[in-house]
């Protein structure tokens, strides 16, 4: 295992393949920055996928190129990321029936990631919580639907998925402002202010564990190990050790305290421990990308966190 970058690219007015030249070099000179072999592609920026909405699918022959050229410069791709992988709309997951081309865009994805010689996307699991309890299976069993679905392309394409929940700090000065009112987890479900995209149903490492290993259990469904989940009450040693080789992808985050008085830090200066965390994932035999990500706010404004924390990370790797 090994640390790498995750970057978007903006595929902007120029012809394609002026753009790809311009990209696996940008590709190539972050990486040598970063002192990285190692990178995740975000679907948004890429032709095809529409980035207002999270619809749509990268055009394969544009992903393949992208990443044949990045490849050209030692620079290997590990996964596609695809943040809101149900897209924006959150009627797909309460009436999936209406939503047939979002859900096929969804299928063309992974075909997409294949066709290009990628193996994972990390799929991040998007639906809103209902305000009423009573709605979570409905929804649940809407969402498994169309995993069943995305399985069956995934079986067809040998491409993986890395689930992700979304686990998000409250920012300030929003947080200030909860906590004064005596904000805490058991409310999690009904915190709706206008400046929180929240609340989240894939929202804990539970949740995770219940698509991948309850809902729609099949090699090709796992888990993104995010330390973040560690904002919503996660024992992460103790995930790792459960979802073992299900373990498709990892990002390393660190924090202080958990929701809702959760604040991001420099990898090292919170609460997780990572040279344990990272000694299980050696120890089940991960051997895949590990991408470090939310930084909280930087020191300066030519502070670059990813560098410091990539550099963490080596550190880290290299003393195992």
């Amino acid at each position: 295992m090994s640390a790498g970058t995750s970057l978007n690219f903006e595929h902007g007015t120029q012809d394609l393949s002026s753009t790809i030249e311009a990209h696996a070099d940008s590709a190539f000179k972050r990486c040598r920055t970063l002192g990285v072999d190692r990178l995740t592609i975000r679907c948004q920026g890429l032709p095809g996928f529409d980035h207002l909405t999270y619809t749509g699918a990268p055009e394969s022959n544009h992903l393949k190129k992208l990443v044949e050229a990045i490849g050209e410069r030692g620079i290997h791709v590990d996964a596609l990321t695809k943040i809101n992988a149900l897209g924006l709309d959150q009627d797909i997951v309460r009436n999936p029936k209406a939503h047939r081309a979002a859900i096929d865009g969804m299928l063309e994805t992974i075909e997409a990631a294949r066709f290009a010689g990628i193996d994972t996307i990390l799929h991040y699991v998007n639906p809103i919580e209902p305000e009423d309890p009573a709605e979570d299976e409905e929804i649940w069993g809407n969402i498994a639907d169309i995993f069943r679905e995305l399985m069956t392309q995934c079986k067809s394409s040998k491409v993986r998925l890395a689930n992700h929940g979304i686990w998000m700090t409250v920012k300030e000065p929003l947080r200030t402002e909860a906590l004064a009112e005596g904000l805490t987890y058991s409310q999690y479900r009904h915190f709706r202010p206008q400046k929180w995209p929240g609340p989240y149903l894939v929202r804990s490492a539970e949740h995770i564990a219940r698509l991948i290993e309850v809902e729609v259990p099949s090699i090709y469904n796992g888990s993104a190990m995010c330390t973040g989940m560690y904002i919503n009450y996660a024992d992460v040693p103790e995930m790792v050790k459960r979802f073992r080789d299900r373990i498709y992808f990892v990002q390393v985050r660190d924090l202080r305290d958990q929701w809702p008085e959760a604040v991001e830090v420099m990898p090292g200066e919170g609460d997780l421990d990572f040279p344990h965390i990272l000694r299980l994932l050696k120890d089940i035999g991960y051997k895949g990308m590990i991408q470090t990500e939310h930084y909280g706010d930087p020191t300066s404004e030519d502070q670059d966190q990813e560098a410091e924390a990539v550099d963490q990370l080596k550190q880290w790797l290299e003393e195992l």
